[in-house]
């Protein structure tokens, strides 16, 4: 009996797909089929395949494979060695029964838990017994008979390892896990993560679960099974960061969600300032399994502090505050001083300011005009960037109002990147804000089908319900979201606003009282007493709240003067509203609705780029 690869686990010299092949028979055998054993083999193969055979201890495997506490110690306790000794047992009896044909094995050296992978003993030399009359078939009868015993035992196990299976049709792409020891190498991780999930993302045929809705995840120990149903994804991609001796080392999987099956486990390893590299080396087996043939996009290398800056970058994106901001544009701008060719900062600062625009100021002319800017360059460097245009796309559309360009734009980044939930909730708002309700509630439903568990992509589909006056479907849509993210305060204020339409005014009051401490909730409560006839109580409320940050939101104080029929004061928030370029819902809003008879509303559509 020979060994391959004594001492380090799964030899060299036997392939994956060989080390997958013998590992698939075993657990369809009857000895292995859902049972703890099995369990245990499938994760210590699949850990030494990632390369982490050296962290394979008694302690881990108790927590990892058998849900043992932390408390749980493994010199009193000896159900691990217990379900080893079981382990190699049933492998034994494997060996000697229904795979005694196998011509690979699996092998366990005492107290040990890494396999060794092994060939199978030569066959005893017997004597030859006595010849009978056989009648003789023709030589090549008998070759073809083996041609087939062996082609059909291929398929057999081709059909095991799900081979012969549809393409998957879904993806989601867990966050790589951080195994360097140091937390700060954090947005290294999740940049791969997000870098692989937007590879995926130019694939127009296989939906993939967005970064928001995968990103919740992190840092839990769930079970690939109920992840994949929770977003709907057949197939669930995983990985791992680690340094060894100043080395990058990056590990990805690739597992079938309806069983757990591991398809596909690579390592990729080199220097820190080739991560970029080494990223779209990664990428491309996965590719293979997810789509064949299908090539990834044209890679740029960056010089690699340059890299790594937009990942520092990309990591403080979800602050949403004026310091986050100033960070993010300085290590972009820093990006661009160190590699000028490089298109992934210029992009990234458009979204930036983007985001400032719509968010941070109340002159956001400026910042869109800096968005247009960075978006031009990173398309002049890139003209494949879908980021850039969707980001020069929003700024066209809902600051400089120029809708069609921006829609137009939009559908640019659609087409390079159709698998992406903000472009498509970008395009879907672009189109509800012109009242073309039925394609902006088809964009806003696909956003939300690629972020299943972001309830803004959901808002965003009752937005598109309740400004096309469907308020049944609205109020739906919000209910449905509360269930799964009941302690969502602005959740209530939305479903609130869809009972008030329905002239559920008591409904309505009571999810505004409830949650009043909930930015927006007093001056939504002020619109509620003006249409319920107390208008006393909402003239003097929104008079209160003109000193507040409330007053923020001049369309919302527009609707609520319009509601007591104060048109002038009404007028004069919409012409705070249009200085601050946030006059986007004009169209369409139904709380706009007692303003429309007015020849200024008219005049106010047309400078916001709208016709009446």
């Amino acid at each position: 009996m020979s060994t391959v690869g004594e001492g380090t686990g799964v030899g060299a010299q036997a392939s994956d797909l060989e080390i997958q092949t013998a590992l698939a028979s075993i657990m369809a055998s009857p000895g292995f089929t859902a049972t703890r054993r099995a369990h245990l083999l499938k994760y210590l193969i699949e850990r030494t395949l990632a390369g982490e055979a050296k962290s394979l201890t008694e302690y881990g495997i108790a927590l990892d494979v058998f849900g043992k506490p932390e408390s749980f110690d493994p010199r009193t306790e000896s159900t691990i060695r217990a379900e080893m000794s079981r382990l190699r047992k049933a492998l034994t009896a494997y060996y000697e029964g229904p795979g005694a044909t196998e011509p690979w094995r699996f092998d366990f050296p005492a107290r040990g838990y890494v396999p060794v992978f092994i060939t199978a003993p030569e066959p005893a030399v017997r004597e030859p017994a006595p010849a009978l009359p056989v009648r003789r078939w023709p030589r090549y009868a008998a070759i073809s008979l083996v041609a087939l015993a062996v082609f059909a035992a291929t398929i057999l196990q081709m059909g095991r390892l799900g081979w012969f299976q549809p393409l998957p049709r879904s993806v989601i792409v867990l966050p790589f896990a951080n195994l360097t020891g140091d937390p700060a190498n954090d947005y290294i991780a999740d940049g791969i993560t997000e870098d692989l999930t937007d590879v995926l993302a130019h694939i127009p045929s296989l939906r993939v679960v967005a970064r928001t809705s995968a990103f919740q995840f992190k840092g839990r120990a769930a079970d690939i099974r109920k992840i994949g149903r929770s977003v709907d994804a057949d197939t669930v991609v995983e990985g791992s960061l680690q340094k060894n001796n100043g080395r990058l080392r990056i590990t990805v999987q690739v597992n079938r969600a309806k069983d757990g099956f591991h398809v596909l486990s690579r390592r990729f390893e080199g220097e820190p300032q080739e991560l970029a590299t080494i990223e779209h080396d990664m990428a491309l087996p996965v590719l293979a399994i997810l789509r064949p043939g299908q090539t990834a996009p044209p890679g740029y290398h960056p010089d690699p502090t340059a890299y790594d800056l937009v990942l520092k970058a990309r990591a403080l994106r979800g602050l949403a505050s004026r310091d986050a901001f100033n960070r993010i544009t300085a290590l972009l701008n820093e990006a661009i001083q160190r590699d000028p060719s490089y298109a992934a900062p210029y992009a990234a600062l458009a979204s930036a300011y983007v985001a400032a625009a719509t968010t941070l100021v109340d002159q956001p002319l400026d910042y869109a005009a800096l968005a247009r800017a960075a978006a031009a360059k990173a398309l002049e460097l890139d003209p494949g960037s879908a980021p850039a245009y969707a980001s020069e796309g929003y700024t066209d559309a809902m600051i400089f109002l120029e809708w069609k360009r921006g829609e137009g734009e939009l559908r640019n980044a659609v087409e390079l990147m159709p698998q992406n939930a903000t472009i498509h909730n970008w395009l879907g708002l672009t189109e509800l804000m012109q009242g073309k309700f039925a394609p902006a509630l088809e964009e806003l439903k696909t956003a939300e089908r690629l972020d299943p568990l972001a309830p803004a992509a959901g808002s965003g589909v009752a937005l598109g319900y309740f400004m096309a006056r469907q308020y049944d479907a609205a109020i739906g849509q919000w209910s449905k979201l509360l269930l799964a993210h009941p302690d969502t305060p602005l959740l209530h204020i939305f479903l609130a606003s869809g009972w008030e339409a329905k002239g559920d005014y008591s409904k309505a009051a009571e999810e505004y009282r409830k949650y009043i401490q909930t930015p927006g909730a007093r001056v939504r409560l002020a619109h509620l007493l003006a249409v319920s006839g107390k208008r006393d109580e909402a003239r003097k409320l929104i008079r209160e709240l003109e000193l507040t940050e409330e007053a923020d939101d001049p369309i919302s104080f527009a609707a609520v003067y319009g509601a007591l029929g104060d048109n002038d004061l009404a007028f004069e928030w919409l012409e705070k509203a249009w200085k601050k370029r946030a006059v986007w819902i004009l169209k369409v809003h139904p709380e706009l609705a007692p303003l429309r008879s007015d020849k200024r509303f008219s005049e106010m559509l047309r400078r916001a780029g709208f016709s009446d």
